[in-house]
C-alpha cells in the first residue's frame, strides 16, 4: 500500500465567508446509506464504544465528488465502528464553524483560515485533523504556454471564477510578493472550471486562471486544458481545511470517541479510494448519481482529489502543520495570530485518530 505525505490541501469552496455572515438557523440536506463490508483498521474496545451513536457532521458545500472519501467512509468504515454519520450541507465554512460551536452539528469541515477566524471570536472549537493539502489557491497557465513565472503576468489578465472568490485574496498577496501592485495586472471574472474559461485562455483573453482544486479537473476532462502551477514552492502544499468538534468534545470519553472514530474513517476512505478505484467508484456514484452523468469527468475528478486527500501513513495521517498553517493565517488575515495555533489546531489526538490503521509500513 503506498502513502504519500501530507504536507499541508485546496481551496474550500465558500472558505473565505465572512463570520459575520453565518446564520443562526441551520437548514439541513442529509445524503447517502451505509454499506457493513470492508475494512482496513482492526476494532479494538475502545472504537466498540462508539456504538450505535447517530451524529451529524456538516460540509460547506452539497456532498459530491469533491468529498468522495467521507462518502466511501459512510457506506464501509463508519458502520464498524456503530457510527451512523448523517452528512448535512450548509452556506460556507463560516457557517459549519457556526453550527459546531452551537452544537447543532457534531463535527464539520472548515477551512483553515475560518477556523481560525472563528476561534479568534470567541468559537469553543477545535481543529483534530487536516483533511488535505495543496494549494488553497493556484494560479496556473497551460501546460504550453510560455510564461514561467508570477513575474511574468506583469500587464496580463488572471481569471477567476468570480468577483467574490476566496482565491482573490491569495492571488493579491502572491502578486504582490512577485513586486507587483494591483494596477500591474487585471482580475476578471470567468467562472468556475470548465469550456468558458478553456475558451478564455485559448483565445488569449486571460494569460493565467486563478484556481482551486475543485476547477482542475473540470477544466481538464470538458475543457481539454491542463494547468502548470507558477505558484511558488513555498505556497505549493498550504493545508486547507480541517475537521472540526467543539472544544468541550474532547473532553468527553464517549464524544471523543466518536470524533477520532469520524477522522479515522475519512483516511479509511481516501485510502480506499487509492488502492480500490473501481469499487470505490462504484460507491461513490452510487451515492451521488447525478455527480456521475459524465464518466471522465468523475476520472478526472478522483484523480485529483485521491491525490489531494491521500493519508501520510506512519501513524501520521491528519497530522498539522505549524509553520504551513503560520503562513497561511498570516496571508489570509493580515498576520493576526492573537491566540496560539496549537489552542485551534490540535494534533493531541492523531496517534488516537491512527490506531490501528495499516500505514503499509
Amino acid at each position: 500500500m503506498s502513502w504519500v505525505k501530507v504536507a499541508g490541501r485546496r481551496r474550500l469552496v465558500a472558505a473565505f465567508v465572512g463570520l459575520a455572515a453565518m446564520l443562526a438557523a441551520f437548514p439541513l440536506a442529509g445524503c447517502g446509506g451505509s454499506d457493513s463490508d470492508g475494512a482496513t483498521a482492526n476494532t479494538s474496545s475502545t472504537k466498540q464504544a462508539v456504538a450505535e451513536r447517530s451524529v451529524k457532521m456538516a460540509f460547506p458545500v452539497p456532498l459530491g465528488l469533491f468529498w468522495s472519501g467521507y462518502i466511501i467512509a459512510k457506506e464501509r468504515f463508519y458502520p464498524q465502528m456503530g457510527l451512523n454519520v448523517e452528512f448535512v450541507s450548509v452556506d460556507g465554512s463560516a457557517s459549519v464553524a457556526q453550527q459546531v460551536a452551537t452544537g447543532n452539528a457534531f463535527a464539520g469541515i472548515v477551512a483553515d483560515r475560518e477556523i481560525y477566524a472563528a476561534a479568534t471570536k470567541g468559537a469553543k472549537i477545535v481543529s483534530i485533523a487536516e483533511n488535505g493539502h495543496g494549494p488553497v489557491a493556484n494560479i496556473g497557465v497551460p501546460e504550453a504556454s510560455p510564461i514561467q513565472s508570477l513575474a511574468e503576468l506583469r500587464g496580463k489578465a488572471i481569471g477567476v471564477p468570480s468577483a467574490s472568490d476566496g482565491s482573490i485574496a491569495i492571488v493579491k498577496e502572491l502578486m504582490s510578493q512577485a513586486g507587483m501592485s494591483e494596477d500591474d495586472y487585471e482580475l476578471p471574472a470567468v467562472g468556475a472550471g470548465g469550456p468558458a474559461v478553456a475558451a478564455a485562455l485559448k483565445s488569449g483573453r486571460i494569460a493565467a486562471y486563478a484556481h482551486g482544486i475543485s476547477d482542475i479537473a473540470p477544466l481538464k476532462a470538458k475543457g481539454g486544458i491542463t494547468l502548470r502551477s507558477l505558484v511558488p514552492p513555498t505556497y505549493a502544499e498550504l493545508p486547507s481545511d480541517g475537521i472540526v468538534v467543539k472544544v468541550e468534545t474532547m473532553d468527553e470519553a464517549a464524544d471523543r470517541d466518536v470524533a477520532a472514530g469520524i477522522a479515522r474513517g475519512y483516511i479509511q476512505g481516501w485510502q480506499y479510494i487509492v488502492d480500490h478505484r473501481e469499487e470505490a467508484k462504484k460507491i461513490i456514484c452510487d451515492a451521488v448519481p447525478r455527480e456521475c452523468t459524465d464518466q471522465k469527468l468523475v476520472d478526472a475528478s478522483l484523480d485529483v482529489v485521491a491525490q489531494h486527500y491521500e493519508p501520510a501513513g506512519g501513524g501520521r495521517s491528519g497530522a498539522q502543520d505549524y509553520d504551513k498553517l503560520s503562513l497561511l493565517i498570516d496571508m489570509t488575515l493580515g498576520g493576526n495570530q492573537p491566540i496560539p495555533l496549537a489552542s485551534v489546531f490540535s494534533n493531541d489526538y492523531i496517534s488516537e485518530i491512527n490506531e490501528g490503521l495499516d500505514t503499509g509500513a
